[in-house]
């Protein structure tokens, strides 16, 4: 199912749909058997499913969101994304975040949503995704169940491929160079896992169903709905747990910083990922999955 053309229709993407057979979870946990999308819901499908409701597209991102960020990374924020330290520390993890206004990048949104149809959809929050679940008569996989489709019926392994470092068998921004999103139908630069599954980690984050808590006990950094602008929000004197929902796999922006987003199970390092349901970013979109 590898050479499949991007799907185009809702009807063409639950007959790509792949199986994810039952299996047990790290923590003994008996999961049922469902199916997942071959690759993410792209721009064709949902402009479908704008048709068919009287909805409209979402909204182009904006270029400008797509000025080359420069990072000043500390030594402690080096020493957490390469070990895996708990994140719960004393100082911020950038110290600076600077946009350079000078260099211009060319955005694949450029041209509007139908010279990109067989792109992933992006700028969409977790409640369009949840309008849109609905109208399909679909579902956002759970953390879990992305876990599971993501590692291909590997085990004990990094990646969605093994335990390689991430190179150039994924959308990332080694590859993508800050231009944006990759067609799904792609040949190049882009992950398929044992199951088939394209793009599970790189191109974009997916939005899964679950609520994520960030609380004093755990994970002390989220990266907030300004994640663009460079902040970061902490609150270490805090027990108020924030309810955000999970995103998960990494985007066309994810860099050698950031790779442990591209882990199947990034939760081993303690960095949980997540957004606000409201929030819309040109690196999120969504998968969606069925029961068997």
């Amino acid at each position: 199912m590898t050479n499949l053309p991007a799907p185009m229709t809702l009807a063409e993407y639950r007959e790509q749909m792949i199986t994810i057979p039952a299996q047990k979870s790290l923590f003994k946990i008996r999961e049922k058997g469902f199916k997942i999308g071959r690759t993410p819901i792209t721009v064709g499908m949902w402009q479908e499913y704008a048709k068919s409701t009287n909805n409209k597209m979402p909204d182009l991102p904006n270029p400008r969101s797509l000025n080359g960020y420069k990072y000043e990374i500390n030594d402690m924020a080096k020493m957490i994304v390469k070990d895996g330290f708990d994140v719960a520390m004393k100082q911020p993890l950038f110290k600076s975040v600077t946009v350079d206004n000078s260099k211009s990048y060319d955005s694949v949104w450029k041209n509007g949503w139908d010279a990109i149809r067989n792109h992933p959809i992006v700028n969409i929050t977790w409640d369009d995704c949840k309008s849109y679940a609905d109208w399909a008569e679909l579902f956002m996989p759970t953390v879990r169940q992305w876990e599971f489709a993501a590692r291909g019926g590997l085990r004990n392994k990094i990646y969605p491929w093994g335990n390689d470092e991430p190179s150039t068998q994924l959308w990332w921004e080694p590859m993508s160079q800050w231009v944006g999103t990759a067609p799904v139908d792609r040949t190049f630069c882009v992950c398929i896992n044992s199951y088939g599954i394209v793009d599970i980690v790189g191109n974009v984050w997916q939005w899964c169903d679950d609520y994520e808590s960030l609380d004093a006990e755990r994970s002390r950094i989220s990266f907030d709905i300004e994640f663009f602008k460079g902040s970061l929000t902490h609150d270490r004197n805090s027990n108020e747990r924030i309810k955000y929902r999970s995103i998960r796999g990494g985007c066309w922006y994810t860099d050698n910083y950031q790779k442990h987003f591209l882990r199947v199970n990034n939760q081993v390092i303690t960095f949980y990922h997540s957004c606000s349901p409201i929030q819309k970013m040109e690196s999120i979109g969504v998968r969606l999955c069925s029961p068997l």
